[in-house]
């Protein structure tokens, strides 16, 4: 019988791509493109987060293949380049949801 090998290179990889969404700035960018492209400078005044700092975190989502670019003038403008990438996002968020409205139930119900 075949063995399993449950830690493969493809888990590694997959945990590496994780590690994009443990940061709050990298999760609001992600929402913000999910609305539509954007230049950095762009979401660097919806978030107010320095050019810098937006700039990396970018870099970050690039590198996992999040986000693509393209060049427009003298600007480069962001987008989501893996849809699927934006879903995991959106279903991680709408567990939260359901995950801290249980509890509040179960804090209601231990109040009274």
């Amino acid at each position: 019988m075949a063995e399993n090998n449950y830690l493969d290179d493809l888990t590694v990889l997959q945990a590496e791509l994780c590690k994009s969404f443990t940061n709050p700035v990298r999760i609001a960018i992600i929402r913000i493109l999910a609305e539509g492209e954007r230049s950095v400078s762009q979401i660097s005044s919806l978030l107010a987060v320095p050019v810098q700092n937006i700039s990396q975190h970018m870099k970050i989502l690039r590198e996992n293949g999040i986000v693509g670019s393209r060049r427009s003038g003298h600007s480069i403008i962001y987008f989501i380049d893996n849809r699927k990438l934006l879903k995991v996002c959106q279903l991680m968020r709408e567990a939260l949801v359901e995950i801290l409205r249980e509890k509040v139930m179960m804090l209601q119900k231990n109040i009274e």
